[in-house]
């Protein structure tokens, strides 16, 4: 299970503090005439003394930095970015000369770093948060300063302005630990997320409200790989960490992420961790996790639907004789996998000891009808599906399986009379292994018997 804590223990300040330059007499203040001040110095101060360079929940100024502040709400005035540049990294002060406000006025400020873009209308800008590829060099978090944008909002009078500052990314800490006796020499580290999921590149921000939306541009990007620039070789139970910026994301209930750790030698050893009531990712979070890898792991993976097992099925699953059936959605063995039982013709879990199982109603004969009764097979990234085994509760005569492909076209040849039976092939998903979409079952009977079994397996092995 993942762990969690806050990147920082207190919330990022930037105070605004005030340098007047002399005054003459058209700034001076009167009855009729607010007083000017021309020329800011800002100060980004929180406790742990929070700066832009990534280290281990910390960050550090660099000297070349710089934010942008947009600068509204005086009397209707149009909105002003004005870029402020870092003049003393130690003590997280920038300065720009020029920005003219009056002294008594409230003004919004909007704040985001690296100095981006920001609508002056909206209050929105453009971000990049996290990347689809980075690097890491040996230990260093150096990488993840500029994947992870700041951004603050506050409304205040010029003489006392604080801007509270938040991340935008969230921070995986992965510690890869090798678990066998042999050395491992790792050289990248994989996350992939379910299909739609956006885990990294360009997002829109509202500075004032917080709300990150993906853009179109970032739609497809759903994993992560970071390279080390210099291998590193694991001794028997040795670990390494890497840090990946991901932007925010949520995995939906008895979803899962990947992990793919790969070798100097191109061996990848994966590793599912699952989220049975789901899991967010939040922005200004670090997410602590550990992947343990085997040089002698077993190169396949074995997923089990035992329908004879009432854990397997949502608590709303039918119990007796139910009419359609249209997403009836079940967990595995082990947890991190669904598959998906569409009977338009109903079925039903059956709880008779004789009978236990999964009972699909009068299936369908006609040829490419919808109401085909199907169950999903859930795909594992890089793996193929060697082996299907269906274990039938009672057999039924002239009932069959069928294997289908995602778009429902028959792949391999029925089996008859729907016994005990384990299906083989080199690969029965060889045109879709890249593919996230499942593949399936179709079941057909000669006349319209029930078709009845306790459990599928299937055992996908790694390309």
């Amino acid at each position: 299970m993942m762990s969690v804590k806050n990147i920082f223990t207190a919330s990022i300040a930037v105070s605004l503090l005030l340098t007047f330059s002399s005054c003459n007499n058209e700034y001076e203040a009167n009855d009729s005439f607010d007083s000017k001040i021309k020329g800011l110095t800002i100060k980004a101060t929180t406790d742990n003394n929070s700066r832009t360079s990534f280290n281990d929940g910390k960050t550090t100024w660099n000297e070349d930095d710089k934010l942008n502040i947009l600068v509204s709400g005086e009397n209707n005035s149009t909105p002003t970015v004005n870029e402020f540049t870092i003049t003393n990294a130690e003590r997280a002060e920038f300065s720009n000369n020029e920005v003219e406000l009056n002294a008594n006025s409230v003004y919004k400020f909007h704040a985001i770093y690296p100095a981006g873009e920001i609508n002056t209308t909206s209050g929105n800008t453009i971000i990049s948060i996290g990347a689809t590829t980075l690097t890491q060099s040996g230990n260093s978090t150096d990488h993840i300063a500029a994947l992870d944008p700041l951004y603050g909002f506050c409304e205040s009078t010029p003489n006392a302005v604080t801007i509270p500052m938040k991340h935008t990314a969230a921070i995986l800490k992965l510690e890869i630990e090798n678990t066998s006796a042999n050395n491992i020499t790792i050289k990248e580290v994989k996350v992939k997320a379910p299909t739609g999921v956006v885990i990294a590149g360009k997002h829109e921000i509202n500075i004032e409200s917080g709300t990150i939306t993906p853009t179109a541009d970032a739609a497809n990007n759903c994993a992560i790989t970071l390279s080390l620039d210099e291998p590193q070789t694991l001794a028997a139970n040795a670990k390494h960490t890497v840090w990946i910026a991901t932007a925010p994301f949520a995995i939906a209930k008895g979803g899962s992420l990947l992990f793919t750790v790969v070798d100097s030698n191109d061996n990848e050893y994966d590793v599912v961790k699952s989220f049975a009531s789901g899991r967010e990712f939040k922005s200004g979070v670090i997410l602590s996790t550990q992947i343990p890898i085997n040089a002698v792991a077993s190169a396949t993976t074995t997923v089990t639907f035992d329908f004879s097992n009432s854990a397997t099925f949502p608590d709303n699953a039918p119990t007796s004789e139910a009419t359609a059936v249209t997403a009836l959605t079940c967990s595995s063995t082990p947890a991190g996998y669904t598959t998906d039982i569409y009977a338009a013709n109903g079925c039903f879990r059956s709880t008779a000891d004789n009978d236990v199982g999964i009972t699909i109603n009068s299936i369908n004969t006609k040829s490419n009808s919808s109401e085909y009764a199907t169950i999903s097979l859930p795909q594992i990234a890089g793996h193929k599906i060697t082996t299907i085994t269906l274990e039938n509760n009672t057999a039924a005569a002239n009932a069959y399986a069928w294997f289908c492909d995602k778009n429902g076209e028959m792949l391999r040849k029925k089996i008859l009379q729907m016994s005990t039976v384990t299906y083989s092939s080199t690969n029965l998903n060889e045109d879709g292994v890249n593919d996230d979409s499942p593949f399936y079952i179709k079941f057909t009977t000669d006349s319209n018997k029930k078709c009845k079994f306790k459990s599928i397996t299937i055992t996908y092995t790694r390309m």
